[in-house]
């Protein structure tokens, strides 16, 4: 079983009586068995960082360069099989190393040849055209924009690409020849 501390980030935004603490400390012993490692923070810094954490990492950014790395590997040629693993499973192996071991230390136990393409290639990818993108979306978020916006917008259907993934997963398609 895994003994390290769950990283937990903690508000409290009102505190009338006094004990918002004491029954923060409380709850958080509890369900981690007291094993946590508290970051505090505000309610406005949780809500503006996962917001845009969420858009421009998790869920979007992320998402996005997951379906442009396959679509260019298949464009190209390659197998379904072959760019869906690469593209979809190797990030999460990853992903984990991230996690475990920091970006140093991940970057210290890749391939030499994985750590030359990734200092070389990724400021290609993640560009300044990029980095102002970022610093205009979470400028959309800090404003209320990204809120006006979203709730304009409450029933969002599922994308069309993440629909015809999960509709024709590629391990079902027939290799390429």
């Amino acid at each position: 079983m895994d003994q390290r501390p769950v990283p937990v980030l903690t508000a409290i935004a009102q505190d009338a009586t006094g004990s918002g603490r004491k029954t923060l400390t409380a709850y958080l012993a509890a369900l981690t068995k007291d094993r946590y490692r508290e970051i505090p923070t505000t309610v406005a810094e949780e809500t503006e960082t996962d917001l845009f954490s969420e858009q421009v990492l998790l869920c979007g950014g992320l998402a996005h360069l997951i379906l442009a790395t396959y679509e260019t590997l298949v464009e190209a040629g390659y197998d379904p099989t072959v760019a869906y693993y690469t593209a979809v499973t190797e990030p999460a192996n990853l992903a984990k190393l991230y996690a475990e071991h920091g970006l140093d230390g991940a970057f210290a136990q890749i391939s030499t040849t994985a750590r030359y393409g990734a200092l070389t290639r990724g400021p290609r990818v993640i560009d300044e055209r990029v980095r102002q993108t970022l610093r205009r979306i979470l400028s959309e978020i800090r404003s209320g924009a990204f809120a006006t916006e979203c709730a304009a917008h409450p029933a969002m259907p599922a994308s069309p690409w993440a629909n015809h993934l999960i509709a024709h997963p590629p391990s079902t398609q027939e290799p390429s020849s």
